[in-house]
C-alpha cells in the first residue's frame, strides 16, 4: 500500500480547465478539481473530479483563502435567493 504524499487533507491548489471564445479575450473558467502540495515540496497530487474536452487549457491555481470565503458567502447567498424566489412561485 502506498502511503499518501500530501501533507494534510485540505487541498493547496485548485484546478480549472480554461475555454477561450473567439468573442472574447477572457475565458471561460470551470473547476474540475484539487490538488495537494507533496511534503517534499517536489510536486502535487491531483484529483480531478471532470476531465476537460476539447481545446481547454488546464491551469492549477494556489488556493487564496479570502477569495475562497467571498466566493463561498456569494453562492450562498444567491442558493438563499433562490429558495426565497421558488417560495413566491
Amino acid at each position: 500500500m502506498l502511503s499518501n504524499p500530501t501533507t494534510s487533507n485540505k487541498p493547496t491548489h485548485r484546478i480549472y480547465a480554461v475555454t477561450r471564445s473567439d468573442r472574447s479575450d477572457k475565458g471561460f473558467w470551470s473547476e474540475i478539481g484539487a490538488a495537494w502540495a507533496n511534503k517534499d515540496g517536489k510536486g502535487l497530487s491531483l484529483k480531478l473530479n471532470m476531465l476537460p474536452l476539447g481545446e481547454a487549457d488546464l491551469v492549477i491555481r494556489e488556493i487564496d483563502e479570502d477569495a475562497e470565503r467571498a466566493y463561498r458567502e456569494r453562492r450562498m447567498a444567491l442558493a438563499a435567493a433562490d429558495t426565497t424566489t421558488s417560495d413566491l412561485n
